[in-house]
């Protein structure tokens, strides 16, 4: 049997934004579930994360949230296999108050595992469901992955030694050797598609930041008989990076740029000696009706004021690594940057 798995769909992500919700419906509409009807699926898991704000979700979210998921999967009288996430639960030492329990687990084909592990025989193999671990059930959560005899483990894990974002690696969480004797272990949680060894994180199935720039976003299916797992591609980008050179790249204003449409533009100036013309490429951009921009130049003002070049093209947490990196008297420099990676991403999803 295969089944389609999918993970941190994150609905209503960046407070609730049109565009986020017209390009989640978009991927649901015309990629998703188009491609479960042509293949008659009927089960599908979800590895966590199915809304973005841990604390409230707003009307209009949750009404796109029942539009893109849930009623499309009742509708075709399919099953899932949920995962509850960090991002749906409101405490941080328990998953007893979550923003799901309101629908799933109620007889209608959404099955949800909040609270305790749990094995399910799914395609003739069995699965272990392991909901997000907070202090309520850590005891029980790891029990569970030591001494659970199924072959299949899924759950929304921190594993040490994996990406969390962009290029910054996980220094805690679960060991990987803790991990082995599973055929396949899937998780959601950390957004970078990346698979070592019997490990896979699946990644997001869309855009949500430009750390996303450079990566194939999408989701998979898993072949229970062969245990392949083949990855679907989802071609639409939200986020998109522009250089500006007009020393080098004279004819940049005859480029089309109708692709940046509803998106996130990051404006990359290298050398900027025309100024009208890189006037008349933002009018261009504007045109293209781009949702926003921003710019982000190459500048070196050490002959000015004694500081150093500052490359603005790097990612926000690029930047506070390398300053990091440059400090002084700091024993732990991997802790701090752990912490900051962390506080990071909080700010990002508030």
């Amino acid at each position: 049997m295969k089944i389609p798995i999918i993970a941190d769909t994150h609905v209503g992500v960046r407070n609730n934004n049109s565009i986020f919700h017209d390009y989640q419906q978009d991927f649901f509409d015309n990629q998703f579930f188009p491609y479960i009807d042509e293949h008659d699926y009927k089960i599908v898991v979800h590895l966590g994360d199915h809304l973005d704000n841990r604390k409230t979700t707003n009307v209009l979210t949750s009404q796109k949230f029942d539009e893109m998921w849930t009623q499309p999967l009742i509708n075709r009288g399919m099953t899932e296999h949920g995962i509850i996430g960090n991002h749906t639960v409101y405490y941080k030492n328990t998953n007893t108050v979550n923003s799901l329990s309101h629908i799933y687990n109620k007889g209608n084909g959404l099955i949800l595992y909040d609270i305790h592990p749990k094995e399910v025989e799914i395609g003739g193999i069995l699965w272990g469901m392991v909901p997000w671990i907070t202090a309520d059930n850590q005891e029980e959560c790891f029990d569970f992955i030591k001494n659970t005899k199924a072959e299949i483990l899924c759950g929304h894990f921190e594993i040490m030694g994996f990406y969390m974002d962009g290029g910054h690696k996980c220094e805690g969480g679960i060991s990987v050797t803790d991990l082995k004797r599973f055929k396949r272990v899937f998780s959601g949680h950390f957004h970078k598609k990346q698979t070592v060894a019997n490990i896979s994180y699946l990644g997001t199935p869309y855009d949500m930041t430009f750390t996303d720039l450079g990566e194939t976003k999408g989701f998979h299916i898993f072949d229970t008989e062969t245990l392949d797992l083949e990855f679907i591609p989802n071609p639409n980008k939200l986020f998109h990076k522009i250089y500006y050179d007009d020393f080098n790249d004279p004819d940049i204003l005859e480029k089309d740029y109708s692709f940046v449409k509803n998106c996130f533009v990051r404006l990359i100036v290298l050398h900027k000696k025309d100024h009208a013309k890189f006037d008349m490429l933002l009018d261009k951009l504007e045109d293209a009706e781009m949702y926003r921009l921003q710019i982000a130049e190459t500048v070196n003002e050490s002959e000015i004021n004694g500081t150093s070049e500052v490359d603005m093209s790097q990612s926000t947490i690029d930047i506070v690594h390398t300053h990091i990196d440059g400090l002084q008297n700091i024993a732990d420099s991997i802790g701090v940057k752990d912490i900051m990676n962390k506080l990071y991403i909080e700010a990002m999803n508030l």
